[in-house]
């Protein structure tokens, strides 16, 4: 085995390990940063709970925090990450989100999140601009964990492992995809 191709595993083996401790998080986008004179944790549950109508406790959240320092001259509040002691708990959360409206806390819609690595979410990023293309001409997408794309085209489902194999191949049948 030659050193990139040992370097590139030990690469996949950091980020599987990373995924793997992040299982049971979540990524708040948007959280008001004033929240931070309340006890967060406090603030999490009474807010989701509420919304969602689920059954959340605080000894359900292990520890809430924001990611980076604060800046003075960002116009957009930094990202707030909790973690769950239970992963059930995170699905639970997260299929109440599907099928609720949005979260709306201080006049801003908050989106919740799973917590992911750097690494994978540059990855299912990615998919972006042909998903957005598949939207405007009626096409469901989806991205399924860890970075696959599914669609689904016309009475059956086709998957896909990198945006360029799927623009391939959904070329011919939809020319205004570029």
């Amino acid at each position: 085995m030659d050193l990139e191709t040992k370097l590139q595993n030990a690469i996949d083996e950091i980020d599987q390990l990373e995924n793997r401790l992040c299982r049971n998080n979540l990524r708040i986008i948007n959280f008001p940063e004033d929240i931070e004179k309340y006890n967060m944790t406090t603030y999490l549950v009474s807010r989701i709970a509420a919304k969602f109508a689920i059954q959340l406790e605080e000894s359900d959240i292990e520890s809430a925090h924001r990611i980076r320092r604060k800046d003075k001259a960002a116009t957009f509040p930094r990202m707030t990450v909790f973690k769950l002691h239970h992963f059930q708990k995170k699905v639970e959360i997260l299929k109440a989100l599907r099928s609720a409206a949005e979260l709306c806390i201080q006049d801003r819609t908050v989106r919740i999140v799973p917590d992911l690595s750097s690494r994978l979410r540059k990855h299912r990023g990615a998919f972006r601009p042909l998903r957005n293309q598949l939207d405007k001409i009626g096409i469901k997408s989806q991205v399924r964990h860890p970075a696959t794309l599914w669609i689904w085209d016309g009475n059956y489902l086709r998957q896909f492992e990198t945006p360029q194999e799927a623009t391939e191949s959904l070329k011919s049948k939809y020319p205004d995809i570029v």
